[in-house]
């Protein structure tokens, strides 16, 4: 088969350090791209059989690591937020073709699987102080945007011998998610106003095609076409086809003198 592997990573690691600014503070980890895997194939003969065989793999990580630092602002009404997020849009297809034969047959396979990682971990001994708000954002921008994944799923065939041998299409897609905060025992973080917690998997649509066009001598049929379209966010996040971990973990170090607000879908 045809391998396609692809990794959009940001990584954003503070140690041992100070930050301090007279604004806010914006730490973010973000990934983002437009990629295409495509595989066509074609053949024509008096006799003869063609296929595609895609396998795909795309994986999304961003990360922020505050561990042993110190970070805060000078002046009243600025804001500390920490940003692990991704955008990523495009698709993964594979096609296959027989335009004129005696006798053939045609298949595609496609295999996709993504994976999508926004991870903040606060840890020893840091400490963010803010005098407003605080904002640890997992798949949220620092403007409460959610991230985003577009992803469109194909396998088609076309089949045009005079006599078809045979016709298959395969179309196989699974997603995993991992969107976490975690504020460990010996962190802190304090806001004058709120601190805002948030671990979601953003938004999501995954778009599948599946579909067979053949034409011979006993047969001429284009109407043998799935089409699924999944989207993830609001009231349908939990397709079959996806998987999602979101976790908010905070330990008694965070405080703030307005509300603690945790989300985690």
């Amino acid at each position: 088969p045809m391998v396609a592997s692809m990794l959009f990573q940001a990584l954003y690691n503070i140690v041992d350090s100070v930050l301090h600014g007279n604004k806010s503070i914006v730490l973010r980890a973000y990934a983002n791209g437009d990629i295409h895997v495509t595989n066509f194939t074609k053949t024509s003969g008096v006799f003869g059989d063609t296929g595609t065989d895609l396998d795909s793999e795309v994986k999304t990580d961003d990360e922020v690591l505050i561990s042993g630092s110190q970070i805060y602002t000078d002046k009243q009404g600025q804001d500390i937020s920490v940003v692990a997020q991704d955008k990523l849009t495009g698709g993964t297809k594979g096609y296959a073709e027989m335009t004129a034969a005696l006798a053939g047959g045609v298949g595609t396979d496609v295999t996709n699987n993504m994976e999508r990682k926004n991870i903040i971990n606060i840890s020893g001994n840091s400490k963010l102080h803010s005098l407003r708000d605080i904002n640890l954002y997992a798949n949220r921008d620092e403007h409460g945007k959610d991230g985003l994944m577009e992803w469109q799923l194909r396998s088609v065939l076309f089949c045009g011998s005079l006599i078809s041998t045979g016709a298959s299409t395969s179309l196989d897609n699974s997603m995993k998610q991992y969107n976490q905060v975690v504020v460990g025992k010996d962190a802190a973080t304090e806001s004058i106003r709120h601190t805002n917690i948030y671990a979601a998997s953003g938004r999501e649509s995954i778009i599948s095609e599946k579909g067979e066009y053949k034409q011979s001598m006993f047969t001429s049929d284009s109407a043998d076409t799935e089409y699924v379209s999944t989207t993830a966010g609001g009231n349908s996040i939990r397709e079959s086809c996806l998987t999602h971990r979101s976790t908010v973990a905070s330990a008694n170090g965070v405080t703030a003198f307005g509300p603690i607000r945790n989300f985690a879908l």
